[in-house]
């Protein structure tokens, strides 16, 4: 059910003003390549992710630094990912509603029969955002290693990623 409490640029505002784990790879990845932060320092809390989350033969972005155009001291120009990656960088403008669209919304909560008010909402909102995306990190860690255990130990029966890859997880177990 669509209320129209907030129009669509509202709602994009006030995504981009949760800070999340992107955001904060996001900043470092940018700290790197203005040599402000060491590359054991960016991988050692992101280095796990891999396009692909659940792909075995998708490197993690810690094999593949060459690919991701992150170097450190290079500019805007050394690369598609480190000019995406430098655009990217959230401005960290705060959101904030008009008292009227305040207003409105907590009529609306109230209507509802919900006890709390515009305010406790917007706040549930950004933490359950913020909080979804440190999960789903703290998960792709341990998925994310697991397939490197699984690599590690199909090479010491000789067999590859792409063989690898074709199995079912009955078959693994």
């Amino acid at each position: 059910m669509r209320v129209g409490l907030l129009h669509a640029s509202e709602a994009t505002a006030f995504r981009r003003s949760v800070r999340t784990v992107l955001s904060e790879f996001l900043e470092k990845a940018k700290g790197y390549q203005e040599g402000k932060i060491r590359e054991a320092d960016l991988f050692a809390e992101y280095g796990h992710l891999r396009p692909g989350t659940y792909n075995i033969l998708s490197q993690r972005y810690d094999q593949r630094i060459a690919l991701l155009g992150l170097r450190p001291g290079s500019s805007a120009g050394a690369g598609a990912a480190s000019a995406a990656t430098a655009a990217a960088v959230p401005e960290g403008k705060p959101f904030e509603l008009s008292s009227e669209k305040r207003k409105a919304i907590d009529l609306f909560l109230k209507a509802g029969g919900f006890a709390f008010d515009c305010d406790r909402l917007f706040r549930f909102l950004r933490d359950s955002i913020a909080g979804r995306e440190f999960a789903k990190l703290r998960f792709t860690q341990n998925l994310s290693d697991a397939l490197e255990l699984i690599a590690d130990w199909g090479a010491t029966i000789g067999l590859s990623r792409d063989e690898l890859s074709h199995l079912s997880i009955q078959d693994l177990l």
